[in-house]
């Protein structure tokens, strides 16, 4: 297990009489309060063990699966070593980021997942308004142009009708 550890010193009258050291467990409960501020799914890693995530125990086992793609983004220097996996049928953005930032390499660290689906429904919905409404130009356009046709067919069928009566 992962400790999240605190330190403050003790002060009285300007000196420092002592240290003051608080830790909790980095669990799924520390974990999910995280989500709930930042929206975004986390797993805590330590090398290809997930110790604790937000996700479901089956995304979680398939994460596990994906480590390798997270380690060759991090490797091939992809664009912020963000990658695209496929959790369950659901789309996710992921960042694999250290525990500590700049520390010594160690085994431990962290996913972050974004639901790319999640991301893009506001445009799921946006595109299939965007189409109800062509659709609906499409058809006043259609009606216009059969009743501008009609408007000019009718006096040339009239006027033809008259060219044949002439003829005859």
């Amino acid at each position: 297990a992962l400790y999240l550890v605190r330190g403050e010193p003790v002060v009285f009258d300007d000196e420092i009489h002592g240290q003051v050291i608080a830790g909790e467990p980095i669990d799924r409960a520390l974990l999910s309060s995280l989500r709930a501020i930042s929206g975004v799914d986390l797993a805590l890693l330590v090398g290809s063990r997930v110790l604790a995530t937000t996700l479901s125990e089956s995304d979680a086992l398939r994460l596990r699966g994906k480590l390798g793609a997270l380690e060759r983004a991090a490797d091939t220097k992809a664009p912020g070593g963000i990658v695209e996996l496929t959790l369950g049928g659901e789309r996710f953005l992921a960042l694999r980021a250290e525990v500590v930032p700049g520390s010594p390499t160690t085994d431990a660290g962290f996913v972050l997942l974004s639901s790319l689906d999640a991301a893009l429904t506001g445009f799921r919905d946006l595109r299939q308004t965007l189409i109800g409404v062509g659709l609906l130009i499409l058809a006043a356009a259609l009606g216009l142009a059969f009743l501008l046709a009609r408007g000019i067919t009718r006096p040339l069928a009239t006027l033809s009708r008259a060219a044949r009566s002439v003829g005859a």
